[in-house]
């Protein structure tokens, strides 16, 4: 009976995380407290799925403001890993961010960089990640570049399952010369969109 027991033990330890990541909460390697009871984690992480049960997970440096009721939880160096309907990935991180607790969305801030797993980069000042759409959008200036060449807008959105990436405002893409093959002979070496 001992090791029945210490088998099913050792299923719970392995099984644990899978079995509370719909839960979605924090877990971290250390706890601690910052001034007037405010709860603290280092090397934290929360993991969920979103909308459609596809798993997604945010690891931060430090995470603050943890055990105050509905607030939102601030993050020290977020990334944010999520699948995508159509099997790829997108993996976002920053200086900052902020996990809107009601909305299930996080608001990021600082130096923002996006990689999909296309071979496509993109850097912008400001992001929000949608944790049940499972979409990535910013109103802020944005530069990138990927197989096809480079683009720079005044904003962005990942959207249709990670297979388009939407450029708002005036944006301009140069297509590098040797994915003209890919892209049809007759295309341009630089064009421009408003």
């Amino acid at each position: 009976m001992l090791p029945a027991i210490a088998v099913m033990l050792m299923a719970a330890v392995l099984l644990w995380p899978y079995l509370v990541s719909g839960l979605g909460q924090w877990d971290a390697t250390s706890a601690g407290e910052l001034g007037h009871g405010e709860a603290s984690l280092t090397k934290a992480r929360y993991v969920g799925a979103d909308g459609e049960d596809r798993p997604f997970q945010i690891t931060a440096t430090t995470v603050h403001n943890l055990g105050a009721g509905d607030a939102n939880v601030l993050l020290e160096s977020p990334e944010a890993d999520m699948l995508l309907g159509n099997g790829s990935w997108v993996l976002v991180r920053a200086n900052q961010g902020e996990y809107v607790v009601d909305r299930k969305a996080l608001k990021l801030s600082g130096m923002v960089k996006l990689f999909h797993d296309g071979g496509y980069e993109f850097e912008s000042s400001e992001a929000e990640v949608d944790l049940i759409d499972s979409t990535v959008s910013g109103a802020r200036p944005v530069t990138g570049q990927g197989p096809v060449g480079e683009v720079t807008a005044e904003g962005f959105r990942v959207g249709d399952d990670g297979d388009s990436v939407h450029f708002t405002g005036q944006a301009r893409l140069v297509i590098f010369p040797s994915a003209l093959g890919r892209v049809g002979a007759a295309a341009p070496s630089e064009a421009e969109t408003r």
